[in-house]
């Protein structure tokens, strides 16, 4: 899964990558999962035409 944020002031990350099967199965209450406090623009399963593949990029981990 590819997740790419919103431009703010000294964001230095821009977009990332996550494995979706690395999350792990919560309650039936639960309402989701947070994956970063930034604001998040798309979330595509294939890399978009304007990805930058130059960008840093990290992976997302679920702890």
């Amino acid at each position: 899964m590819f997740i790419r944020y919103k431009p703010a002031p000294y964001q230095k990350i821009n977009q990332q990558t996550c494995e979706p099967a690395q999350v792990e199965v919560k309650g039936a209450k639960t309402r989701g999962r947070q994956i970063s406090i930034k604001d998040v623009a798309g979330v595509t399963s294939k890399p978009t035409r304007g990805r930058d593949p130059d960008a840093p990029t990290t992976k997302v981990l679920f702890v």
